[in-house]
């Protein structure tokens, strides 16, 4: 668990699999959204299998500090000194408090400080500019756009990719 005053990331437990089957929409899920967990049978089985932590994925479920879940995080360790984050926030009410933000800055302290990282990637649809500026606002860096790279709601979409290196994040800590 990985938490701060007011967020808390947690990894999914047995009651939460229902939730994340209903986040499956896009009124839910938001505009440029990939849909992951297809029906709740999958879903149980992969929860089963490993908790939805593993060496090469970790889905953990975003919360506030009173027990209000609010999204979830993907974290995907890709290879060697990379990883690659999604960030859905899944209560419209909540967007544009700044909490994208926050959770951002809490993963990256826990992955830089806890991993020999080189790279945190994230990539973000191309029309989604609140994603965007998010990133940006934590210190990674737009590195170009990928073509037809995330096919959600029927078609496939451009999307940009942004990352941060460790030298990146050591110098966003040192400008604090």
């Amino acid at each position: 668990m990985i938490k701060d005053k007011n967020i808390i990331l947690r990894p999914l437990r047995r009651n939460d699999l229902e939730k994340l089957v209903k986040w499956e929409t896009p009124e839910i899920r938001g505009r440029y959204q990939e849909f992951h967990f297809k029906s709740i049978v999958n879903l149980e089985n992969k929860f089963n299998e490993n908790g939805l932590i593993s060496d090469d994925l970790n889905v953990l479920i975003v919360e506030l500090n009173t027990g209000v879940r609010i999204g979830l995080l993907f974290i995907n360790f890709k290879r060697e000194g990379v990883v690659n984050l999604g960030l859905v926030i899944t209560r419209s009410e909540k967007r544009g408090q700044g909490l994208g933000k926050k959770i951002l800055t809490l993963i990256l302290e826990h992955l830089f400080n806890n991993y020999p990282l080189v790279r945190v990637e994230a990539d973000t649809d191309v029309e989604n500019e609140a994603a965007q500026k998010v990133l940006s606002s934590v210190g990674f860096k737009n590195e170009g756009r990928l073509r037809n790279y995330r096919f959600h709601h029927g078609s496939w979409h451009d999307s940009f990719m942004f990352s941060i290196t460790n030298e990146e994040y050591k110098e966003v800590l040192n400008n604090e």
